[in-house]
């Protein structure tokens, strides 16, 4: 499998046109998305504004909730916002949750023709690796979300991790070594956690108070398994 890696929406990565690709948004649509999961929503819809989530969200009264953030705040109009400990099985179970964030559907967009499209953070690392291995496509790119058109280590350092868990890599560019690199100097736990804070990602979270959000975004494998886009054009648990 030829592999590569786009360290922010506005560099592009080596495969242009792969079978498979990896959205990474650590802080905090990656978690948030697995967290929706985790707590029983039936799927997560990414959208790019907040006004196509509010007309989602009209259109199928009772069946979608909103989420999402405008300058990492809940926008008044929106049920939930981009806090992952919020998506709780009271407010998601049986919903679809349509999401609008700063970072992560950016890092999507130039990718949703892709044969198989995962949405990941810390929280699910391992799992993530695990399903593109079972998808085994002939290449990956793993795009990260980044923050606000910038490089934001946290997650560029979860991209290393599903790296390294990846079978059969055959084919690497200097993003790649970029991300395996960060990975080797910062992934285990207690060092990510006590460096998150200097990241570009968290710079702004603290800024606004949100601490509890970094600490749980910086959990490792917290969630057993992956989040794939299906046919309807929605992220839900991947199969296994």
């Amino acid at each position: 499998m030829k592999a590569a890696v786009s360290l922010c929406p506005g560099i592009k990565s080596s495969i242009e046109r792969p079978e498979c690709v990896v959205v990474v948004d650590v802080l905090r649509s990656g978690t948030s998305t697995a967290a929706a999961i985790a707590s029983g929503a039936r799927a997560v819809r990414m959208f790019t504004s907040h006004e196509d989530v509010l007309t989602a969200v009209r259109a199928n009264p009772g069946t979608c909730i909103s989420a999402g953030e405008k300058d990492c705040v809940k926008p008044s109009e929106f049920d939930l916002g981009n806090t992952p400990q919020d998506f709780t099985p009271g407010i998601v179970r049986g919903k679809i949750v349509c999401m609008a964030t700063t970072n992560g559907p950016r890092a999507l967009e130039p990718y949703r023709s892709a044969r198989h499209i995962f949405y990941a953070g810390r929280c699910n690392e391992a799992a993530t690796a695990a399903g593109v291995n079972n998808v085994n496509p002939s290449s990956v790119v793993i795009a990260c979300a980044g923050t606000r058109g910038l490089v934001s280590l946290e997650d560029v350092i979860c991209a290393g991790g599903i790296l390294k868990n990846l079978y059969g890599v055959s084919s690497l560019d200097d993003g790649v070594r970029i991300a395996l690199e960060s990975y080797d100097r910062f992934g285990e736990q207690t060092v990510f956690c006590g460096a998150i804070p200097g990241f570009e990602g968290a710079r702004r979270l603290i800024e606004l108070g949100f601490l509890d959000d970094i600490a749980f975004c910086s959990q490792v494998d917290r969630y057993d398994f992956a989040v794939i886009h299906n046919q309807e054009a929605c992220f839900v648990r991947a199969p296994g």
